[in-house]
């Protein structure tokens, strides 16, 4: 691990300030490596967050969730905006007339209609079959 240190005392302030910080990191690291190793044994489990002692990490889970869920509407709004409309064909409308005749890939208001030629999410009928009667 590599730590940047800032502190504007002075030089004795920083050795204690540093020698205090370097060993919550490596009791923090220690840990983790434990608590790791223990779940991979089974014999720890995740849990419900103790309220009192790990309220920081229950305020950290929750800011993410915000920050999440916040992205999650912004990108949601973000692409009702942005619905395409596009149409693949086999051929070039500049150079075969014929081109429009037949499409490969439909997609209108960002749904897939026709892919590979053949309509998605559509019921198809025979139309012989529909009107025998």
């Amino acid at each position: 691990m590599e730590f940047d240190y800032y502190h504007s005392g002075t030089d004795e302030e920083f050795e204690q300030y540093f020698k205090f910080v370097r060993q919550v990191a490596e009791e923090d690291f220690e840990l983790c490596e434990k608590a790791q190793e223990n779940l991979e044994r089974g014999v720890y489990g995740e849990g419900i967050l103790n309220p009192v002692k790990e309220n920081g990490v229950a305020f950290y889970q929750q800011k993410v969730r915000q920050a999440v869920r916040q992205q999650h509407a912004l990108e949601k709004a973000e692409a009702e905006d942005k619905k395409a409309d596009i149409i693949a064909l086999n051929t070039d409308p500049r150079e075969d007339p014929k081109a429009l005749r037949t499409v490969s890939f439909v997609m209108k208001d960002a749904r897939v209609w026709k892919q590979d030629g053949n309509a998605v999410g559509m019921v198809q009928v025979d139309h012989q079959d529909a009107f025998s009667w």
